[in-house]
């Protein structure tokens, strides 16, 4: 099994039909390469989500980091953003030259703890896996 399959995998172990989970990936800060890196598959036909309608957020958040000090001062580690029908947290990990975006989105609104809980549980476990890909250093 590749490096790319096992992190895969560890996605989709996230994403489950009894959780607020619907969808996990990792893209680059930059849409001049492949967009998604790694990206689980859907579970809740109900709940689908459209991962390359989140582009547009990708390169807003990327643009919002840049135009800040949060770069000179460590840089921000993660944000969540509340819509009318779900939840998105974004974290970066990775060094400024080396880094990539990790999404885990809820198409309900109501999925914010889980969101949390899930991206703080598996985050250990994800980052050695993505230096492992040789993603991020």
């Amino acid at each position: 099994m590749s490096q790319k399959d096992k992190l895969t995998a560890q996605f989709n172990g996230i994403v489950q039909a009894d959780n607020e989970i619907d969808a996990v990936f990792v893209t680059p800060t930059t849409e001049s390469v492949a967009p998604i890196i790694v990206e689980s598959t859907h579970v809740n036909s109900g709940r689908e989500v459209k991962i390359a309608a989140f582009g547009t957020q990708i390169g807003k958040f990327s643009d919002f980091l840049k135009k800040t000090k949060l770069a000179e001062e460590g840089g921000l580690d993660y944000a969540f953003f509340q819509f009318s029908k779900g939840i998105t947290s974004i974290t970066r990990l990775g060094e400024e030259d080396k880094q990539v975006f990790l999404f885990m989105i809820s198409a309900t609104a109501d999925g914010i703890a889980e969101v949390d809980f899930h991206r703080r549980e598996h985050l250990p476990k994800i980052i050695p896996e993505l230096k492992e890909l040789g993603v991020i250093d």
